[in-house]
């Protein structure tokens, strides 16, 4: 009977300080810098910038390369309604009313093409914040912590797995 005693006692005492270590925050933060996951941040007014010089450009900074293609194709086809309005201008033969059309054709382009510059320059913010968010909130952890119990006059010992994301 002394020996499940004596065991018993053992037994608590480990469960109680190993129980103890576990509380202690340093257990989730990084020791050095060897222990963090190096995560890519974007600068989102870099992506800004550069998708408003060139509209896709700040998407494709942003790993966004289908999202930057399809911007650079939309601000192309702008390119391709500026260029057939100046030709319809000064097309060989053309009067007053081809040049009033060229003219509404060409400003039609430059304004739909500002307009694009300007959407894809807040959809690489936007992609940009977003980006750090998830990189900022992706921890994910896996404990498993020893605990002790006491209901009414027993004592229980176990061990818990937590999961954390």
């Amino acid at each position: 009977m002394k020996t499940i005693l004596m065991i018993m006692a053992l037994l608590s005492f480990f469960c109680v300080n190993s129980l103890a270590q576990t509380d202690t925050t340093e257990y989730y933060q990084p020791k050095n810098n060897q222990d963090t996951i190096p995560v890519k941040i974007y600068d989102p007014a870099t992506a800004g910038i550069l998708s408003f010089v060139f509209p896709g450009l700040g998407q494709s900074y942003c790993d966004e390369k289908q999202r930057g293609r399809r911007f650079m194709a939309a601000m192309g086809g702008c390119v391709l309604i500026m260029t057939s309005g100046v030709w319809i201008a000064v097309a060989p033969g053309a009067n007053y009313n081809s040049l009033i059309a060229g003219g509404i054709v060409l400003i039609g382009g430059l304004f739909t093409g500002i307009g694009i510059a300007v959407w894809s320059s807040i959809d690489a913010v936007k992609i940009a914040n977003t980006k750090n968010n998830r990189a900022q909130s992706s921890h994910t952890s896996l404990r498993l912590q020893p605990n002790l119990l006491q209901h009414q006059q027993n004592l229980f010992t176990g061990l818990t797995l937590k999961l954390e994301f």
